[in-house]
């Protein structure tokens, strides 16, 4: 999966747009959707690219958008990028198989170090995950409008029962439910 822009056909927000689009009314997250995750907007990756090719060098570098988010915040960026405005299930562990387990969900925290991107280039973000993810939202609604989405995403396809388990969250939220039923 790529990270946010137009044209990331592998684009993790699909994620959440699809469970908007499918009018799911809750999003299941692991960890309690606070594992931080360092998103890379195709914008700032353009801007890293063209600070490397003015000042050729072999190096490594890092590219990630300024103030990495926990997922609770991705996803309710993204979501908020569609009018999409579902439950949050935080669940406190780990995920339970695909469930709870979204595109940004990590063991531990996905931080990058941008020091020598800074230092070595100059490199300074050209925008953030707020702003970058309205334009990969759009971009995702035109281009799979009219279409199944498998076939104007197919990089996604091929992953949809991992994207999408719902039956599995279904089962999981019906679990809860029934224990929540049960305390009172």
């Amino acid at each position: 999966m790529r990270d946010p822009g137009p044209g990331a056909l592998g684009a993790r927000e699909w994620w959440v747009i699809g469970r908007a689009l499918d009018k799911r009314p809750y999003v299941v997250l692991a960890c309690g959707g606070g594992t931080t995750f360092h998103p890379t907007s195709t914008a700032n990756l353009a801007e890293l690219v063209r600070l490397a090719g003015e000042r050729p060098a072999t190096r490594v570098l890092n590219c990630g958008d300024p103030n990495p988010p926990d997922v609770r915040t991705l996803v309710g960026l993204a979501a908020a990028a569609v009018d999409y405005e579902p439950v949050e299930v935080l669940l406190p562990g780990n995920p339970q198989g695909e469930v709870g387990a979204s595109p940004w969900t990590a063991p531990r925290p996905f931080v990058l170090d941008m020091t020598a991107a800074e230092r070595d280039l100059g490199y300074r973000p050209v925008v953030g995950y707020a702003y970058a993810v309205q334009d990969t939202a759009r971009w995702l609604l035109e281009h799979v409008n009219a279409h199944a989405w498998q076939d104007a995403l197919p990089p996604l396809a091929q992953a949809a029962e991992a994207i999408f388990p719902y039956q599995d969250e279904d089962a999981v939220i019906r679990e809860l439910l029934g224990e929540a039923g049960s305390k009172r």
